[in-house]
């Protein structure tokens, strides 16, 4: 079954050696193992998804108590790169509003 994954954002999780991928699951369903594929950069990035995770895309914030709040939670896509070489290929593709397209 394929699925595909509209990207809202990037980071990197460097403690972890991933490349994380916030975004919406547009259709199907998105799981561990299945390759992604951005669509329209074929040759640029074409991945194994090493995990998928519940986190916020969001920095925390402070509430009019003055108390922080964590942002809003959605599904991020793991990806592990090899090295820095690789890492900076990916952070330079343009990811904001584009589609994954994930296939077994």
């Amino acid at each position: 079954m394929a699925a595909e994954f509209l990207v809202r954002g990037t980071w990197v999780l460097e403690d972890r050696g991933l490349f994380a991928v916030a975004g919406v699951i547009e259709d199907g369903m998105v799981e561990m193992g299945m390759t992604a594929t951005l669509e329209g950069q074929k040759d640029s990035f074409t991945r194994r998804v090493h995990s998928v995770e519940l986190m916020s895309a969001e920095p925390m914030s402070v509430d009019l108590m003055g108390e922080q709040v964590a942002g809003e939670s959605g599904p991020v896509l793991l990806f592990s790169f090899s090295g820095p070489a690789k890492l900076a290929a990916w952070q330079a593709l343009d990811w904001d509003g584009r589609t994954l397209s994930l296939t077994w």
